[in-house]
């Protein structure tokens, strides 16, 4: 793992600990197992290195990918 990979993934974890119930309800309860924070930190190195998203953009754009089901969207 290089070191911004892993810079990024410890400033993702520490983002998370600040976890807004009100605003990302289906992050902030899947980062309350090991296994889920490791999967939305994943996640968020993904959209980061990917999309060129900060921290912040890429929870929101998990927690609407996570709530978006295609009921909602008919």
């Amino acid at each position: 793992m290089t070191d911004q990979l892993a810079q990024l993934k410890e400033s993702a974890s520490q983002e998370l600990e600040f976890c807004n119930h009100e605003i990302t309800p289906n992050v902030c309860k899947m980062v309350t197992t090991e296994k889920g924070k490791q999967k939305i930190v994943d996640l968020i190195c993904e959209y980061v290195g990917n999309y060129g998203m900060t921290i912040s953009e890429a929870i929101v754009a998990i927690e609407r990918e996570r709530s978006t089901t295609f009921d909602e969207l008919a």
